[in-house]
This record gives C-alpha cells, structure tokens and sequence, in this order.
C-alpha cells in the first residue's frame, strides 16, 4: 500500500521496509515526531491511544476480514474518499463496510 500512497503522492516512510520488528509504542512516538498518520492492520494501536492515552497525529485502522493487499487499497481509498485531507487528529476504523472516525480526548 505504501507505493500507491506514494503514487498518490502523498509522503510516505514504511516501517515494514525501513524498521520492520519496531515495538508499536516506538511506531506511534515515530509518527508524532514525524507529524505522520499512522496507516495499520494492527488493532493494539487503538489499545495504545485509547487506553494508555498516547498521543498521535491521527490513525487509520484497517480491520479488514480480507486483508490483502487489493482490500487494503481498496478500504484505504475509501477512507481518503470520506475523509480527503481532514485525517489529522482523527482515529479512523475501516473495517470493509463501515468506516468509523473517533477524536481521542488526548489530542
């Protein structure tokens, strides 16, 4: 997915190529430090802003049943067609069929 976000031209670091393994609190720091939405299939990333209050720039979970790559451009394009610009601060839930947005009181 990092490549067609890429090809949207949007700026984007892929921890899985860069620094795959990194603990989840570090991937979160690194994207506040960075001023960076974090995109991930990683539920433990709503665990760590909602109940151990870590703050971040904005979130998009995909809980995709189908969790290939298609599914996932396919969802992730969904969330930039509902949301365009305006993800910044925002936690984003995509899960196929409906797409939640939560705006964590720590922001």
């Amino acid at each position: 997915m990092a490549l067609w976000l890429a090809d949207l031209n949007h700026d984007v670091v892929s921890i899985q190529l860069e620094t795959p393994g990194i603990a989840d609190p570090l991937v979160l720091q690194r994207s506040v430090t960075e001023e960076r939405i974090l995109i991930t299939c990683d539920k433990d990333y709503g665990s760590l802003v909602f109940e151990h209050g870590m703050p971040h720039v904005g979130v998009v979970l995909l809980r995709l049943a189908n969790d290939t790559q298609d599914a996932k451009i396919t969802a992730m394009r969904d969330v930039l067609e509902e949301y365009s610009d305006n993800l910044e601060g925002l936690f984003v839930v995509n899960n196929g069929q409906r797409i939640r947005r939560t705006e964590p009181d720590n922001i």
